[in-house]
């Protein structure tokens, strides 16, 4: 958002919308019965995962420094199983969200092949409530939005928006994305990936008017 110069945005997978450079911040907690933030709660959650998958799930340090909606972790867990372990435990209002893979090695994931990011937030906040929300919030139209991401938890906001990229390294780091090449898809893949992959779209939609 600095680098873009842009006076509002979306963060935490939605749990946070930002507006007019934070003079108006609107939360969204979704099924987390408490009070205050979230993330008080969901570091007593990441001890039972934590417990339950050593060696196969760790904190996303240091990306979990001022957050208050949702916790990152990393490695790789069955996520059905590692839900049904927080329900049991008393968290069944939090889930844990797959974010894509880590293009990076871990020596304190040594076992593991690969390496994903997990969002553990309340159920109800994502990327796509997140992104109506704001559509409703300041009355954008659905064809007129569009959605740049590198991860199949961006790709989820399709529905929401009339065009969705997906920049070429999220396919080349994860190749459980190949679908997004078929036909019918709803996704176009970028060229080039990363901050050039970002750029390529934004001259493509200038372009097109």
């Amino acid at each position: 958002a600095r680098v873009l110069g842009l006076e509002s945005w979306i963060c935490e997978l939605g749990g946070i919308r930002i507006y007019d450079r934070g003079d108006r911040v609107v939360h969204e907690h979704g099924a987390f019965p408490g009070g205050g933030v979230p993330t008080e709660d969901l570091h007593r959650a990441v001890e039972v995962l934590l417990e339950a998958y050593p060696g196969r799930l760790e904190e996303h340090s240091p990306w979990n420094a001022s957050r208050e909606s949702s916790f990152l972790l990393r490695g790789e867990v069955p996520t059905e199983q590692a839900e049904a372990r927080l329900a049991a435990a008393g968290f069944e209002w939090a889930t844990l969200h797959d974010n894509g893979v880590i293009p990076h090695r871990y020596e304190t994931l040594g076992a593991l092949e690969r390496t994903r990011a997990y969002h553990l937030l309340p159920r109800g906040v994502s990327k796509v409530a997140g992104v109506a929300a704001d559509r409703a919030d300041r009355g954008l139209d659905r064809a007129g939005c569009a959605i740049v991401g590198d991860a199949a938890a961006d790709l989820e906001v399709r529905s929401e928006v009339g065009r969705c990229f997906l920049t070429r390294n999220g396919l080349d780091k994860d190749p459980s994305l190949a679908w997004v090449t078929g036909p019918g898809s709803g996704v176009e893949v970028t060229k080039a990936g990363h901050g050039e992959g970002f750029a390529e779209v934004v001259h493509r939609l200038l372009d097109e008017g």
